[in-house]
């Protein structure tokens, strides 16, 4: 996906709102031009739009090899979500080609899938005819 800078102006106006810093700035700050505009710096910048824009955006506007190289464990703590760092996480190993963990079918995981599934309310026991 190919962004215009209008499109890149819209997106960093739509995470940054409630901040009086310009778009151009931001935009500085994800080329590298400048290190810092207003409160956001480059790490900053990357975890408000992992929380607020899409993957696919994401990646028009920052580039696979910024977002490698601005990803940390640490970075990825700063985000709010635990579903959107276990998300991340699972994205971010693979695009660094490492191992992702075995998959977790233990009890926990099964209760979470009968709730999303198989609701009580609606799949319940038929009734009986006696």
């Amino acid at each position: 996906m190919k962004l215009s800078t209008q499109d890149k102006h819209d997106i960093l106006a739509g995470i940054s709102w409630d901040y009086t810093v310009s778009e151009k700035d931001l935009l500085d700050v994800i080329n590298g031009k400048k290190e810092k505009a207003g409160p956001f710096t480059s790490e900053k910048l990357l975890v408000r739009c992992l929380e607020r824009v899409s993957w696919h955006r994401i990646v028009a506007l920052w580039g696979i090899e910024n977002i490698l190289k601005l990803y940390t464990p640490k970075l990825l703590m700063q985000i709010h979500s635990k579903e959107l760092r276990k998300r991340y996480d699972t994205v971010f190993r693979l695009l660094r080609k490492e191992p992702l963990p075995a998959s977790s079918w233990g009890s926990e995981y099964h209760k979470n899938l009968q709730h999303t599934f198989l609701s009580d309310r609606r799949y319940g026991p038929e009734p009986r005819i006696l």
